[in-house]
C-alpha cells in the first residue's frame, strides 16, 4: 500500500475553498462528539457507530444543500422574509432528516429504541435536527459576514498600499529637472550624470510599482540613485554613504518605504540656511529581522500629513508597516543635538 502523501494532502486541503474546509472539518468534528455522547447514553459502541455512519453523511448533504440556497441570498439583505425563510428551510431539513432517521432505523437497528420509543422518539430527534440546522444556518451566516468584512478591509489596505507605493515626489522630479536645465549650457558632463541617475531611479520607481515587496539591496541602490541627484544639486552641501551587507541586500522588504525617510532627511537636513549634511543609511540583520537606520545632521520635521510640496509624510510610513506587519515592526526616532537617527525593523523574508 502506498504511502500517504502528507505534503501533498496539506496542499490540496488549503487550495480548497473555505465552505468546504469548514464544512468537512465541522461535521467530522460534530460525528465525533456525537457518537461519544450516543456510546454514553446507549452503551453500545457498535450501535453508536453505526448510527453516525449512517445519520451524518445525510445530514452533512443536507447542509450542502441548505448552502445552495442560502448562497443566493444577497450578503447585505436582512429582513424578517430571508429570516421566515431561513426558518422554513430548516424544517425542511429537519423532517427530511427525521424521515431518514425512521428508515435507516428500521432497516438496520430496529430492535434498538434511541432514548425515546414510538412517536415521541421521532418528534424529539425531529426537533433536535431542526435545532441542529437552525445553528448550522446562524454559523453560516455569520461566517459569511466576517468574511465578507475581512475582504472588504483586504481590499481596503491593499488599495491603501497600491497608493502609498505608488507615490512618487513631483517636487522631486521638478528639482532634478531644473538641475538638468541650469548646467545644460556650461556642464554638459554633470547634465549626462544627472539625467543617467534620474533614469536609473525612475526605472526602478516604474518596475517595481506593483511589488508588494523587493529586495532591499534594489531599494538601497534606488536610494544611491536618489542621492547622487540630489548631491549633483547641492554638490558638497551634501555627503553620504550607504553601509550594508550581502545578507542585508538579500532580504526583501516593502518597496519604496526608504524614499520618505531618506528625502525627508535632505529636505530639512540642507532647508533654509543649513550648511553641509552628512548622511548615513545603514542596514543589517539578525536572526529573525531586517535593521535599517537613516541618520543625519539636522533637524527633524514630523508630519502627520502630506503636505503639497512637502514630501509623503512620516505617518505614511507608520501606516505602511502596521498594515503590512501589525505588532510585528519597530519604528524608533532618536533626536540629538546635531544628529537625528530613524531606525526601522521588519520580520526577515
Amino acid at each position: 500500500m502506498a504511502a500517504l502523501d502528507l505534503p501533498a494532502m496539506k496542499h490540496a486541503w488549503r487550495k480548497l475553498p473555505l465552505f468546504w474546509r469548514l464544512q468537512i472539518a465541522g461535521w467530522l468534528a460534530f460525528a465525533v462528539v456525537i457518537t461519544l455522547f450516543k456510546t454514553l447514553v446507549l452503551s453500545n459502541t457498535r450501535l453508536a457507530v453505526t448510527s453516525t455512519l449512517l445519520q451524518e453523511p445525510f445530514s452533512f448533504l443536507l447542509t450542502v444543500g441548505l448552502h445552495f440556497f442560502y448562497r443566493r441570498i444577497p450578503a447585505t439583505s436582512a429582513s424578517p422574509q430571508i429570516a421566515l425563510k431561513v426558518f422554513a428551510l430548516s424544517l425542511v431539513a429537519a423532517l427530511v432528516d427525521a424521515t431518514y432517521f425512521a428508515t435507516m432505523r428500521s432497516l438496520f437497528y430496529a430492535e434498538h429504541e434511541l432514548v425515546l420509543p414510538g412517536e415521541r422518539g421521532m418528534y424529539a430527534i425531529g426537533t433536535l435536527r431542526f435545532m441542529l440546522y437552525i445553528c448550522w444556518s446562524f454559523l453560516y451566516f455569520w461566517v459569511r459576514s466576517l468574511v465578507i468584512g475581512m475582504k472588504a478591509r483586504a481590499d481596503a489596505d491593499a488599495a491603501e498600499l497600491r497608493a502609498l507605493r505608488a507615490h512618487l515626489n513631483p517636487h522631486f522630479l521638478f528639482n532634478a529637472l531644473n538641475a538638468i536645465a541650469a548646467e545644460a549650457d556650461d556642464n554638459p558632463k554633470a547634465v549626462r550624470a544627472l539625467s543617467l541617475e534620474l533614469a536609473a531611479y525612475l526605472r526602478y520607481s516604474l518596475s517595481h510599482r506593483e511589488a508588494e515587496s523587493v529586495p532591499l539591496g534594489a531599494e538601497l541602490d534606488a536610494m544611491d540613485h536618489y542621492l547622487k541627484v540630489e548631491k549633483l544639486r547641492f554638490e558638497e552641501r551634501l555627503a553620504y554613504t550607504i553601509e550594508t551587507t550581502p545578507e542585508a541586500r538579500a532580504a526583501r522588504v516593502p518597496g519604496f518605504f526608504l524614499q520618505p525617510l531618506v528625502e525627508n532627511a535632505v529636505k530639512h537636513g540642507l532647508g533654509g540656511n543649513a550648511g553641509a549634511m552628512k548622511l548615513v543609511i545603514r542596514a543589517a540583520c539578525s536572526d529573525s529581522m531586517v535593521r535599517i537606520e537613516v541618520g543625519n545632521t539636522g533637524a527633524w520635521v514630523e508630519r502627520s500629513k502630506p503636505q503639497p510640496g512637502q514630501g509623503f509624510g512620516l505617518e505614511s510610513i507608520r501606516q505602511r508597516l502596521q498594515l503590512l506587519f501589525p505588532g510585528r515592526h519597530r519604528f524608533d526616532i532618536d533626536r540629538g543635538e546635531n544628529w537625528v537617527n530613524v531606525a526601522i525593523e521588519v520580520p526577515r523574508t
